[in-house]
C-alpha cells in the first residue's frame, strides 16, 4: 500500500501556466524599432530609446523563460520529494 504526502502544487502549476501564457503573448509582439529617417539629436535619441526597448523586451522574455524553468524544476522536486517520503514511510 503506497502512502503519499500530497503536496498541494496547484498554485504553482497555475502560475507556471500563467507565465507560459505571458511568454506566448510577449513572443508574438514585434519589438523591432521602426526605421528612422532624418538626423539630428532628437532622431538619435529616439533610435536609442527604440534599441533599449528592444533589449528590454528580449531580456524580459529570457527572464520569463528562466522563471518558468525554475518553477517547473521546483514542481518536479516537490513531486519527487513526495514520492520519496511515501516510499520511506511505506518501508517503516
Amino acid at each position: 500500500m503506497s502512502e503519499q504526502i500530497h503536496i498541494n502544487t496547484s498554485s504553482l502549476e497555475t502560475e507556471i501556466e500563467s507565465l507560459k501564457s505571458m511568454q506566448s503573448r510577449w513572443s508574438a509582439m514585434n519589438s523591432t524599432p521602426p526605421a528612422t529617417v532624418g538626423g539630428g539629436a532628437t532622431v538619435n535619441e529616439l533610435e536609442l530609446i527604440g534599441s533599449m526597448y528592444h533589449d528590454l523586451h528580449s531580456t524580459m522574455l529570457q527572464l520569463i523563460g528562466n522563471t518558468i524553468g525554475f518553477m517547473e524544476n521546483t514542481l518536479k522536486s516537490y513531486q519527487h520529494s513526495d514520492n520519496t517520503a511515501a516510499h520511506t514511510m511505506e518501508k517503516e
